[in-house]
């Protein structure tokens, strides 16, 4: 039998122990945290309202709802019955609108369906004082020519606002006077970014963003602030991986989606508004939230100024600085000699009790009690 070396003894004979002085011998790494960056920008999912029959999966996917597929009418003869001209079938406003778009293969089918179950979500909150509607950063300006289309007693005015303006614009709306005339002359565009040099029109109007990418919708919100608009519709889209408004602990545990629009939602609750947040089906988009605000109050800046005026009555007396200050009316003197009343001179009888001469105190000689 060949003999072991010492050294090998010790590894045959506790193998368990020299595992256990190899792991004290190396220092333990500490794994890092992670945490939800990604995958929590989706809201909860919504039903589609402009187009109910999308609801139906095998429809869905039969006319590539979600897909970066330009929107037209398939020609083939080899086909039968096109999903597109089969789901866009029908006399209503909204299906000869969809059909003129189609027809001139101006936009691609996601940001075609997008735009309209964004409408659909916002469109009954959607309210301007001056009747004016500004749609942002939006490109063909889809959104906007819907509310000229199906809105045209609430705004009469509607300005799209992009510093390039795509050709798709100009087939959006002429899609949209063709089966509707009273559209034409109510939307302009005007080609300029939102900088604090070329504000938003101010007098109350409404304000909507699809997918204002990173702090952009940010950039909105205070514009639209800045501009006193009356109601604001925003679907944010690439979050900054920063996040720099929002507190890091809502990062840490939110993630970043979700805790840049926790901050927006108190940056306009700050400005005023009473914000709800809604949402577009999930298979068009995962960044699908909306984010609703309306202007309580023109009077008011902030929610902490209207907690100021609830606190402060109306009723309450208001100081007049500049008025004189009259001093209050002195008690009537009393004449020592007077004769005193039977309740003067019960109270005197009782104040002698408690008298510092009484209770060992010393001498009261000066003093008046």
């Amino acid at each position: 039998m060949r003999a072991v070396g010492p050294i090998s003894l010790v590894f045959l004979a506790a193998p368990a122990e020299s595992a256990v002085l190899a792991d004290l011998r190396l220092p333990r790494r500490t794994p890092a945290p992670s945490f939800p960056t990604k995958g929590v920008a989706q809201s909860s999912d919504a039903a589609f309202k402009a187009w109910p029959a999308l609801n139906n999966e095998t429809t869905r996917r039969a006319v590539n709802a979600g897909r970066r597929f330009r929107l037209h009418l398939d020609t083939n003869a080899s086909r039968v019955v096109d999903p597109t001209v089969e789901l866009f079938h029908g006399d209503s406003l909204m299906s000869r609108f969809a059909m003129a778009v189609a027809t001139r293969r101006c936009i691609d089918r996601k940001e075609f369906f997008e735009a309209c179950e964004f409408f659909a979500q916002v469109q009954g909150t959607l309210v301007a004082d001056d009747g004016l509607l500004i749609d942002v950063a939006c490109g063909h300006g889809l959104v906007g020519t819907l509310v000229a289309l199906f809105k045209s007693k609430d705004f009469e005015r509607v300005i799209i606002r992009d510093p390039r303006r795509p050709k798709a614009f100009d087939e959006v709306v002429s899609a949209a006077v063709e089966v509707a005339p009273w559209v034409s002359g109510r939307i302009t565009y005007e080609q300029k970014k939102i900088l604090p040099s070329d504000p938003l029109p101010r007098g109350g109007a409404a304000v909507v963003c699809v997918h204002g990418c990173k702090s952009l919708t940010d950039r909105i919100i205070a514009a639209a602030a800045e501009a006193e608009a009356r109601s604001i519709a925003l679907m944010p889209c690439c979050y900054p991986s920063d996040a720099a408004q929002a507190p890091t602990a809502l990062v840490q545990s939110l993630g970043t989606p979700l805790a840049s629009d926790v901050q927006r939602t108190y940056d306009l609750q700050m400005h005023g508004y009473e914000v709800r947040w809604k949402a577009i089906p999930q298979s068009i988009t995962p960044m699908n939230r909306i984010l609703l605000a309306s202007r309580t109050s023109t009077s008011l800046a902030s929610p902490a100024v209207a907690s100021l005026a609830v606190a402060s009555p109306a009723s309450a007396p208001v100081m007049d600085l500049a008025a004189p200050v009259v001093p209050p009316p002195m008690p009537p003197r009393v004449d020592p000699a007077a004769p005193k009343s039977p309740m003067n001179a019960r109270r005197n009888r009782v104040s002698s009790d408690f008298r510092p001469d009484a209770l060992g105190g010393g001498s009261t000689e000066g003093t008046r009690w």
